[in-house]
C-alpha cells in the first residue's frame, strides 16, 4: 500500500505546536550576542557631535573651499576619459580579462542594454529579439531578465554574472557567448 501523501490532523497539530515551541525559545536568542545600548549613552553620543562640527566650520573656511575648486578643474578631463573607457566597459566581449576596478563597476552599475538596435539574423534567417529580455511564468506574471546581455558587435547573448565571474573550469554556454 502507498503512504499517506499529507499528515493527518492530529499530526498537523502536533508539528505545529513543536514549530511554536521551537521559535520561541529561538526568540530572544539573538539577544544573547549582542548587548542593547542605554538611551544615556545615545544622548551622550548626539551632544558631543554638534560640538565636532561646529568645531570643523570655525577652524578653516577658506582653505578647504579653495581645495575643492582646484581639484574640481582637474578631474574634469579624467571624467571624460573615463565616460570613453565606461562606453566600451559594457560590451561583454572585453569582458575576457577584466581588472577588479573595472569589475567593480560593472557590479555597481549592472547590467546595460542598447535600445533600438537591429538585431542581425544568421545563417539560419533566425536572430534575437527583445522579447527574450522578458518571460512570461505560467501564473502570468512577466519577469524581467536582467542578467541577459547582447553585445552588439558580436551578435552575441550572455549571462551578466556567468561572463562577469568566469573561471577556466566553467565552459558554459552563457560565459562563451549564444549567437
Amino acid at each position: 500500500m502507498l503512504p499517506k501523501k499529507h499528515l493527518s490532523g492530529s499530526q498537523k497539530r502536533k508539528k505545529r505546536k513543536q514549530d511554536e515551541r521551537l521559535v520561541e525559545s529561538q526568540k530572544r536568542a539573538l539577544h544573547k550576542f549582542f548587548q542593547l545600548s542605554s538611551n544615556a549613552d545615545l544622548n551622550e553620543d548626539q551632544e558631543q557631535e554638534p560640538d565636532e562640527i561646529i568645531e570643523l566650520g570655525v577652524n578653516g573656511d577658506s582653505t578647504p573651499e579653495e581645495n575643492l575648486q582646484a581639484s574640481s578643474d582637474h578631474e574634469n578631463p579624467n571624467e571624460d576619459e573615463q565616460e570613453d573607457a565606461l562606453l566600451s566597459i559594457y560590451d561583454p566581449r572585453t569582458w575576457d580579462n577584466l581588472d577588479n576596478r573595472k569589475r567593480d563597476i560593472l557590479i555597481e552599475k549592472g547590467p546595460v542594454r542598447e535600445l533600438n538596435l537591429e538585431f542581425p539574423k544568421d545563417a539560419t534567417g533566425r536572430h534575437f529579439s527583445y522579447g527574450y529580455y522578458s518571460r512570461k511564468l505560467a501564473n502570468k506574471e512577466v519577469v524581467d531578465r536582467k542578467w541577459l546581455v547582447y553585445s552588439k558587435h558580436v551578435g552575441k547573448v550572455y549571462c551578466f554574472c556567468c561572463k562577469l565571474f568566469k573561471t577556466n573550469q566553467s565552459k558554459s554556454l552563457l560565459t562563451c557567448g549564444h549567437h
